[in-house]
């Protein structure tokens, strides 16, 4: 499995800047989320999470439904001083970016690609609720296009969108991510340690 996150600013470029994950990035669904040590500032990124159904490569934007069947919204920790120094030295962010649990899973929610638009999140932080709509969905289609026409997507890989800013990460709290439409269900709620 291949994990392709965007850069946030990347999503209006003929070609949008990416970073890889690796599959030990992937926390598993309900397990705690351990602040590293190593920065003072993590938070978490609401990522909707696109799943790829079927083997691609060089897909026009107009058959990208054929691709993608399921979704998810997950959650990217990340360091932010670590992050932030690095882009000031022009380092690559690998470190800041892709450490082994930084992917907060949920479970894929079976949904065609055109229907993604209409889906709504929901984020809970103790008692704060965000709601969380995946406005990059609509660019899916043309980001999955310029993505598979450089490299072959396989059954299996997960293309993460981003959807809104950071939620501030902090030990002692507890996160639950809900669907809310269209269907309501808990997909995963897990703790910050």
């Amino acid at each position: 499995m291949r994990i392709t996150g965007i850069y946030p600013s990347a999503e209006s470029q003929s070609f949008p800047a990416t970073f890889w994950l690796n599959e030990s990035a992937v926390l598993r669904v309900g397990r705690p989320f351990y602040i590293p040590e190593w920065d003072a500032d993590f938070r978490l990124f609401p990522m909707l999470a696109l799943r790829i159904d079927k083997v691609g490569k060089g897909m026009p934007a107009r058959f990208a439904s054929r691709y993608v069947g399921h979704a998810s919204l997950w959650l990217h920790a990340r360091g932010m001083e670590t992050l932030e120094a690095l882009r000031r030295s022009a380092l690559p962010l690998g470190s800041a970016l892709g450490f082994d649990g930084s992917l907060i899973s949920a479970p894929f929610l079976s949904i065609p690609l055109d229907e993604v638009p209409s889906m709504s999140f929901s984020i809970r932080v103790e008692d704060r609720e965000t709601i969380i709509s995946p406005d990059a969905a609509d660019n899916a289609p043309a980001i999955l296009e310029a993505i598979g026409s450089r490299n072959t997507m396989r059954t299996g890989d997960i293309i993460l969108l981003p959807c809104r800013d950071g939620i501030p990460a902090t030990r002692g709290t507890r996160i639950t991510i809900s669907a809310l439409s269209p269907m309501q269900e808990t997909l995963t709620s897990f703790p910050i340690k």
